[in-house]
């Protein structure tokens, strides 16, 4: 029963990282990310407590989802995050618990100044380029023809940091579990 519950929590945990990419990726094509990519990151979080090998500090896991609902609903509130990124953190806080929900926090933000970063530079680049033509062609006619991702003034799709956060909590241990 042991090695069946260490390949449900391998199982868990590889599912885990494929949604966060599926949801960073939707939210970088489309600024959405979809409401089945935290649902989905919620009943994961169910199964690996399931099968954990000792017994889970719900009360934690809860509290630090709450805590997350609070803080991102007031970032929603003031038009600073999209809805799926408030449910994209809850999810991600409920799997850290209060005590890993700090550090969660601190690699999120950073990896979305990096990512702040690099779309400035990207978006000067592309918008210093934009009419300029390369071999005959038009590298783009006006700001409309650009991907979303790549003008200047849009937001940014912080779905990707999260994803990229929970990412390198997850390398060095700190997530998935419960």
């Amino acid at each position: 029963m042991e090695a069946e519950g260490r390949w449900i929590a391998a199982a868990v945990q590889g599912a885990f990282v494929l949604t966060l990419g599926v949801g960073a990726l939707c939210d970088v094509c489309r600024y959405v990310i979809p409401n089945a990519v935290p649902l989905t990151l919620i009943a994961l979080f169910v199964a690996a407590a399931a099968v954990a090998p000792g017994p889970v500090d719900w009360l934690s896991h809860v509290a630090a989802a709450g805590l997350a609902l609070l803080g991102a609903g007031l970032l929603f509130h003031r038009g600073l995050l999209g809805g799926g990124d408030v449910k994209l953190l809850v999810a991600l806080a409920l799997w850290s618990g209060l005590w890993q929900l700090p550090g969660l926090l601190v690699t999120i933000a950073l990896a979305g100044g990096g990512l702040a970063l690099v779309l400035v530079a990207v978006r000067a680049v592309v918008g210093i380029h934009a009419g300029r033509q390369s071999r005959g062609r038009t590298f783009a006619r006006s700001r409309s023809q650009l991907p979303r991702l790549l003008r200047s003034g849009e937001g940014i799709p912080y779905g990707l940091a999260m994803a990229a956060g929970a990412w390198l909590n997850f390398a060095h241990g700190r997530l998935p579990g419960p």
